[in-house]
């Protein structure tokens, strides 16, 4: 099929000016899964994404257009490709080019680097169905010209990493991963009353059981105009999104489970519907788009590149990494499963290709023991890109049915043995978000997405075992990093303006003692100024003899000290209060002054802090 490639003009955006350049992804090396060569392994695309100066876009008909661009050679020769190869393009991500934008736009004032054009990201569709070995000689045929950032070839629908009207019993007791180690110490968040509710969460997979008894009490806050499909039901990928959910999100009642976060609003993002299909991309980007800066978002997916069952994490798939580098540019904390194939991150076409596009921003977790060993799981891919590690076996959550189905209902049923990067992944995410509520709450700021992973692995507990998958989080090590004395107040390091965050008695919010030589509010007075006018208390050798008032001072008198208007009275030493300052005569005040002959007007300058 013949298609013309017509030329268009996109204006500039304000924000784009004066920004980091963005570093293109290098080109990569497109592989086909040995299966998929025979037509005996999954449904394979071609994927290809534009240099971003081409602002190409795919119009309904397969064709493509292009924006201002630095040749218009590259342009004629690319439709001679086109039309020898007969070729159409769809969209990678079902948004409009405006919604994109806008993340793009996001992305670029926060982080002040150029980004990448979303909408160029496209399907390749050819007009006849090709062998894999084509498709792959078709993508290094795209690849090599000079409108083309990368091509790459990805399998269609990989599993998700999978777990390898009587009255409900209270199963708390069994979520073992929420106390102190081996667990998150979710405990010691509860004594600090936090539940995630200032963090929004999402959850992007296949589909949940939103019928489950220990979900129908919330909104599950189903992606809009998107219909989830029969299939994934009969498949039972809904029975994983469910049991993802329960660990975050179950809602706290007399019986079965409770969320680690429950309080934190939920929202989830099919990657396969009836409208769009298969849409891993466009869910993320959803999700993405729907977040503000320090919402977490979890990536329960994986991807096989090299062989059918070699699953890694889903951005393996570089239009999934640059989205996901686009999200954390934009302040989105993103979580995503390692997958698990056993794969080494470090080594063969992950070292060659992966390793080379560099930092995406996200939270890659891998599977680890479910005891303080925390040692790596037979099965969880690892590498030093795996940052942290949560229970990758034994979590007790909903669905599945594997410890108790009560009556028989499939929303009253509860597994022991939800396993994988799947369950480790949900575990790591409650601990970003409570970590994230705490900050939020003490300091009304949110870490960005690099200075919360770094603070999860930093404080974590230290995992063991040859393949690296990073510590297993600590909250309570994580929030006393930044609150040391657990006053509710941040150190100045992180944002706060708790001038000694090891005594929980000194902060902005705690009541001044007067002269006791500690600045117990942190207003920088040094306990010689109360009232901050401009004279040093009667006791701390100044001659105010009201530190209380900043309107009685000794220049309401003549002399250079304070007289008692009170008998018996004894400012000076705190046991009295005076009303006024001395206004007696000069005069007749000179045995006054024969007595104080040291007694020194000092003024002394305030500053004063908010």
């Amino acid at each position: 099929m013949l298609l013309a490639v017509p030329i268009f003009a996109f204006g500039l955006t304000a924000w784009a000016t004066d920004l980091q350049p963005r570093s293109p992804l290098p080109p990569m090396t497109p592989i086909v899964i040995p299966t998929a060569q025979s037509g005996a392994g999954p449904e394979l695309r071609l994927g290809i994404k534009f240099v971003d100066e081409a602002q190409a876009r795919a119009a309904p008909d397969g064709a493509l257009r292009f924006g201002a661009l630095p040749s218009s050679a590259d342009v004629a020769s690319f439709a001679a490709l086109v039309e020898q190869k007969q070729l159409a393009f769809a969209p990678r991500i079902h948004h409009s080019p405006k919604r994109l934008k806008h993340l793009e736009a996001r992305a670029a004032v926060r982080s002040g680097r150029a980004q990448p054009d979303l909408a160029g990201m496209m399907t390749v569709v050819p007009s006849a169905n090709l062998s894999g070995i084509q498709l792959r000689d078709l993508g290094v045929a795209l690849q090599d010209h000079p409108l083309v950032e990368y091509a790459f070839i990805r399998p269609i629908a990989p599993p998700p990493p999978g777990d390898i009207a009587p009255t409900t019993p209270d199963y708390q007791h069994l979520q073992r991963y929420l106390p102190t180690d081996p667990g998150i110490d979710i405990d010691f968040a509860r004594t600090l009353d936090l539940t995630g509710s200032t963090i929004r969460l999402s959850d992007c997979e296949y589909g949940w059981e939103a019928g489950h008894e220990d979900l129908m009490d919330r909104d599950l806050h189903l992606e809009p105009g998107q219909t989830i499909p029969g299939w994934v039901a009969e498949y039972q990928y809904d029975k994983h999104g469910t049991a993802v959910v329960g660990v975050t999100s179950a809602v706290e009642n007399a019986y079965g489970i409770t969320g680690a976060v429950h309080e934190a609003p939920l929202y989830t993002y099919p990657e396969y519907t009836e409208e769009e299909e298969s849409r891993r991309a466009s869910a993320i980007a959803s999700a993405l788009s729907d977040s503000a800066a320090g919402d977490v978002v979890m990536l329960e997916m994986q991807i096989g590149i090299v062989c059918d069952s070699c699953y890694g994490p889903a951005e393996l798939d570089p239009d999934i990494w640059t989205l996901v580098r686009t999200g954390a540019d934009a302040g989105v904390v993103v979580v995503a499963a390692a997958g698990n194939g056993g794969q080494d991150l470090d080594a063969g076409w992950y070292a060659n290709n992966y390793a080379t596009w560099g930092d995406s921003g996200a939270i890659i977790v891998g599977a680890g023991s479910a005891n303080a060993r925390h040692n790596t799981l037979y099965y969880s891919t690892f590498g030093t890109r795996v940052d942290l590690q949560g229970w990758g076996e034994r979590v007790f959550t909903l669905s599945y049915g594997s410890y108790a189905t009560h009556g028989g209902d499939p929303d009253q049923a509860y597994t022991a043995d939800f396993a994988g990067t799947s369950s480790a992944t949900p575990i790591v995410a409650s601990a970003a978000v409570v970590v994230q509520d705490y900050h939020n709450q003490i300091t009304g700021a949110v870490l960005g997405p690099e200075s919360i992973r770094a603070l999860l692995i930093d404080t974590g507990i230290a995992g063991s075992g040859p393949d690296p998958i990073g510590p297993f989080p600590d909250i309570a090590a994580a929030i006393q990093t930044f609150d040391a004395d657990l006053d509710g107040y941040a150190s100045p390091d992180w944002g706060g303006e708790d001038c000694d965050d090891l005594e929980s008695t000194v902060n902005p919010g705690a009541e001044e003692i007067w002269y006791d030589g500690i600045d117990s509010d942190c207003a920088g007075d040094d306990d010689l100024d109360q009232d901050a006018d401009g004279w040093q208390a009667a006791s701390q050798g100044g001659e105010d003899c009201d530190d209380t008032d900043p309107s009685i001072t000794p220049e309401n008198t003549p002399l250079s000290s304070c007289l008692e208007d009170t008998p018996g009275s004894d400012s000076a030493a705190g046991k009295g209060k005076v009303s006024t300052c001395s206004t007696a005569d000069p005069l007749d005040a000179w045995p006054v002054l024969l007595a104080l002959p040291l007694l020194i007007r000092r003024r002394t300058n305030v500053t004063a802090h908010a």
